[in-house]
């Protein structure tokens, strides 16, 4: 007895763009395979991929420039981001892990300040195997250069930082005071008030780590 297709007057095709084929509904057998180009929708969500991955570029690239860094950094942390999710929340850690990962060093804190991203949201992104660790006396040089300071008075600032007892403190506070510290003795005397706004701490978190530090020397 012959089956049903052999029977049947395939009426009632459909074309299946995504198997790439021909099939007739009423006895399932395939009749033709073919390529399709892509319908409509198919190009409406790839649009959309695009567009996406240029609305995450353009916010890395505003919040490289609220941290006073080059565009040159852009497509190196585009890469990083939009290769393991498409999501834009990920874009502070990424950027945060590029810029240590290359040598120009900053902390979650900055990256939070200007992102808007909780210092523990970013610090959570971290892979438990891949922990990044900031050493205040990697960041110092940027810091110097807000103040004009040369490099006779980074070179000291760094020495004292190196040589001071851990203390746990969050690395722009050790960078902060260690500054007002020096400045204090030197001619080029610049208030605790401004340079915790530049570094975005307060003037308390200084006034505790030189309490620490200088009780530990004693």
């Amino acid at each position: 007895m012959p089956h049903n297709e052999y029977l049947c007057g395939h009426k009632q095709i459909v074309d299946d763009e995504r198997g790439g084929c021909s099939v007739c509904v009423q006895c399932g057998l395939v009749l033709e395979e073919q390529l399709f180009t892509p319908n409509y929708n198919e190009l409406y969500f790839e649009k959309e991929f695009e567009n996406k991955n240029l609305k995450g570029e353009e916010e890395i690239k505003e919040l490289l420039h609220r941290i006073n860094l080059p565009d040159s950094y852009t497509d190196q942390i585009s890469k990083n981001c939009f290769s393991k999710s498409k999501s834009t929340k990920l874009i502070p850690y990424i950027i945060y892990k590029t810029l240590n990962e290359d040598g120009c060093h900053i902390s979650i804190k900055e990256i939070s300040s200007v992102s808007g991203i909780s210092n523990s949201q970013i610090y959570k992104k971290q892979e438990k195997d891949k922990v990044l660790i900031s050493k205040p006396e990697l960041m110092l040089e940027k810091y110097c250069c807000f103040f004009n300071l040369d490099f006779h008075a980074y070179t000291v600032i760094k020495k004292q930082i190196e040589e001071a007892s851990k203390t746990g403190h969050n690395p722009l506070t050790i960078c902060a005071a260690h500054i007002y510290e020096h400045t204090k003795k030197s001619n080029c005397k610049i208030s605790m008030k401004v340079i915790a706004r530049e570094l975005k701490i307060s003037c308390i978190s200084i006034q505790r780590y030189l309490k620490i530090k200088n009780k530990k020397l004693k």
